[in-house]
């Protein structure tokens, strides 16, 4: 798995960042993941950029205002949560980690793609790359 990981990430180009949205907002507070978190790791290895990130691991508050402000920097909006798309956001290109839920209500994504990253990771960078012809192990495309 780290060698397939690894793999993947050495394969990114860096020549063009994906400007990334990512979540929704949760009452009046949108959480973005710290540039140390996971999520971060994984979306700047597949060649993104998380929109609105602050230094350290854990995930900063920001406003819708300012979630709508970074939008329009966005390439594409990671996880608005299965079937919300705000109506404000005019990104064309919103995927969300609801592909494999279990009847329990578990979240695949969640589930083994903490011990697989790089299948997320493989999901990011043809999601980036606007590959539409690749199979997604955890994302569907809204």
């Amino acid at each position: 798995m780290c060698e397939n990981y690894e793999a993947i990430r050495r394969s990114c180009p860096r020549c063009e960042t994906v400007n990334v949205l990512i979540n929704a907002p949760y009452g009046d507070a949108w959480y973005v993941p710290g540039l140390d978190s996971y999520m971060y790791n994984l979306v700047r290895d597949a060649g993104g950029e998380i929109l609105g990130a602050k230094h350290g691991f854990e995930s900063s508050v920001i406003s819708s205002e300012t979630a709508l402000s970074l939008s329009e920097d966005a390439d594409v909006w990671l996880n608005p949560g299965p079937g919300k798309r705000p109506e404000f956001i005019g990104i064309q290109r919103v995927y969300d980690n609801t592909r494999m839920l279990t009847s329990a209500g578990g979240n695949d994504f969640w589930e083994r793609g903490a011990v697989r990253p790089d299948l997320i990771l493989s999901d990011l960078r043809a999601i980036f790359e606007g590959r539409d012809d690749v199979p997604l192990n955890y994302f569907l495309a809204l």
